[in-house]
């Protein structure tokens, strides 16, 4: 097995062909992080954490311009490092917590909810942490430490079972503490217990709620069911709650578009539905040009087609909504340009504006 010690020297050269302009620091920070993404790395010592933490801020200090509050978090690290933590969370170890930490407050795209329906709040502690890393590693370290933290105007105490609980399959500690403690705080659907199954889906009430008691103004919800097929729900949903839905969205084709619907009837809804939506993405559009926190409600095969796959010509009826955080949101003409986070990375592209409406189901937004 690999160890810190072993990662120690790799940084340092790493700096070092920073500092000769033979390396951008963008490059060394991608590679450092991809290198402790391996399993083979043991727990680091406490000395070794501290020398690791030493030399990953200096390599952020190379960033330029600087990110704001990313050297501060890194010396909160440094700084609550000296000691030795103890857990409040049965199975975290800390040191291995604080490693996984600091290469968050570099890379906040790195916060993974794996397979556990936490994407909601996946999306809004990634956009926390790029905005506020010194707050992010604050709240984490409190959360860990003390068993319980402030997300800005909001006090995380997770219940004991949260704490005691296994961390699931795939998801690395931090994230867990930071996201399921979210989750049972503040969302009231979430069932303690049921964490591997996740089989509870976030409403969109209770996430803007969340925004909204985290001391966050102007939160705005746009997400509507009447946007989508009745099965495209977060899976919280009871089956009664969809009886109500639009029949937007009749049919799709084999390229994604939206085939009108047979019955005269409904064709005057699918055209204003339609346009419905279209306004709907063009605000999303707006809130993300004025510097607002943007999260959009998606069927997830769009991922897939972002990440080079290919769209599927219908939605299968087991499929949820699924919830991402917005970097880039863009229409130009029939084409919608998009950078969205979800599951550890981000995913970007061009798709046509009928395969992203007809998988959309509106945005929630926040000013910071």
């Amino acid at each position: 097995m690999m160890t810190l010690a072993t990662l120690q020297n790799y940084c340092t050269t790493q700096l070092a062909l920073i500092r000769n302009h033979t390396r951008p620091v963008n490059i060394a920070i991608n590679t450092v992080c991809a290198t402790l993404a391996d399993p083979g790395y043991v727990t680091p010592t406490q000395p070794e954490l501290v020398n690791f933490l030493t030399t990953w801020k200096a390599i952020l200090q190379e960033i330029n311009p600087p990110r704001p509050g990313l050297i501060d978090a890194i010396e909160l690290l440094e700084f609550r490092n000296e000691f030795p933590w103890n857990s409040f969370f049965t199975n975290v170890n800390p040191l291995q917590f604080a490693l996984q930490l600091a290469i968050r407050v570099a890379r906040p795209q790195d916060i993974n909810q794996a397979e556990v329906d936490f994407c909601g709040q996946a999306s809004l502690l990634f956009l926390y942490a790029q905005r506020s890393p010194e707050h992010y590693v604050s709240f984490c370290i409190d959360l860990v430490t003390t068993g319980v933290g402030h997300l800005r105007d909001s006090l995380i105490e997770p219940i004991p079972q949260i704490k005691a609980a296994p961390i699931p399959d795939g998801m690395k500690e931090v994230d867990y503490v930071a996201l399921a403690s979210i989750r049972n705080a503040l969302d009231v659907s979430h069932v303690p217990g049921v964490l591997s199954a996740a089989v509870q889906g976030t409403q969109p009430t209770l996430l803007a709620g969340t925004l909204r008691k985290m001391g966050f103004t102007n939160v705005v919800d746009r997400i509507s069911f009447r946007n989508i097929q009745s099965h495209m729900r977060p899976r919280s949903y009871e089956h009664d709650d969809a009886i109500s839905l639009s029949r937007l969205v009749q049919k799709i084709d084999t390229h994604g578009s939206i085939k009108p619907s047979t019955k005269t009837a409904f064709e005057a809804e699918d055209a204003h539905g339609y346009l419905v939506k279209l306004k709907t993405l063009q605000e999303a559009c707006n809130k993300l040009g004025q510097h607002h926190f943007v999260i959009i409600a998606i069927d997830p095969g769009i991922l897939n087609a972002l990440n080079g796959g290919r769209m599927r010509t219908s939605l299968s009826e087991d499929q949820y909504l699924h919830y991402v955080a917005v970097q880039i949101l863009v229409i130009h003409g029939r084409q919608v340009q998009m950078r969205v986070f979800s599951w550890g990375r981000y995913y970007q592209g061009t798709l046509h504006i009928h395969d992203f409406l007809s998988r959309f189901a509106g945005y929630i937004s926040a000013q910071p």
